[in-house]
């Protein structure tokens, strides 16, 4: 009888397989013994393709919804800013509120009494200036004093000069009249994304409303981006199929930090022979 797994590529040869990890292994070693299948492969895959735009001084576009900041995320996101490892950030309006909370008290109370000031503020700033509701919002907690702004994703945006643009999921009277300008300047991200990785995170609109709406007007305009990595992490699968090239579904405050990890060894990493 024979009972070998037929040649398939849905039998995973054994070169594919993980390894054991040595006593007293460190980073490099567990993400080496990981599997190449699965969401093993996938999460080794982007981790290279942000590493290789980055290399390449190409874009690494990131789309982050209120769960981002839900599983706090927000230190790891501020290092890969700092890093420039991120190059511009989209976030939703409800991850605005969260992290203006976040800033202002250390809490996560989106109904906290500072976020209505401070959201009536950034926007009249935005509608004033035209710079658009996400830069109104980075500009004003990069100086702010509230006494957890340094854990501002936005903030950290705004330092390091990565462009910062929110999006509505929803109708959102309040905003409707400055957002015009965050899609202006998506658009033009959009478009500069040609080589580069998007990566839709903890949103289940970053990859319509955002990277979709943003290509078709970069169509539109006849420059639309070419050889985009496109990749989303989602705490939950989503019931409407999503086109992307990598799809991993689990906790948020783990692959999101391996992820981070693995891609910062890439770039970083000494040499053998340093």
């Amino acid at each position: 009888m024979n009972d070998r797994l037929p040649a398939s590529a849905s039998y995973p040869p054994i070169d594919t397989f993980g390894r054991a990890m040595p006593m007293r292994a460190d980073f490099t070693d567990w993400w080496d013994s990981l599997p190449r299948v699965g969401a093993g492969l996938q999460l080794r895959e982007l981790a290279e393709a942000v590493a290789a735009a980055r290399a390449g001084q190409r874009a690494v576009h990131l789309a982050l919804g209120a769960g981002v900041v839900e599983a706090g995320l927000g230190p790891i996101l501020v290092d890969l800013l700092e890093r420039h490892a991120i190059t511009a950030v989209s976030v939703d309006t409800a991850f605005l509120r969260r992290e203006l909370a976040v800033a202002a008290t250390g809490r996560q109370d989106p109904d906290d009494e500072h976020v209505a000031k401070a959201l009536a503020e950034i926007v009249a700033t935005a509608d004033k200036t035209s710079c658009g509701l996400g830069e109104a919002a980075a500009r004003f907690l990069a100086y702010s004093d509230w006494p957890h702004a340094r854990a501002s994703v936005l903030a950290a945006g705004y330092h390091n000069e990565a462009p910062v643009t929110v999006y509505a999921t929803a109708d959102e009277p309040d905003f409707a009249s400055v957002l015009h300008q965050d899609f202006a300047t998506l658009t033009t991200l959009v478009r500069n994304c040609s080589g580069g990785v998007f990566i839709g995170i903890g949103s289940a609109e970053a990859l319509s409303d955002v990277w979709g709406k943003g290509v078709a007007a970069a169509r539109d305009a006849g420059d639309e981006p070419t050889e985009v990595t496109v990749a989303s992490l989602d705490a939950t699968q989503r019931d409407e199929p999503i086109v992307c090239d990598r799809e991993l579904i689990g906790p948020l405050e783990i692959m999101l930090p391996l992820l981070a990890a693995a891609v910062c060894r890439l770039l970083w990493a000494p040499t053998e022979d340093e």
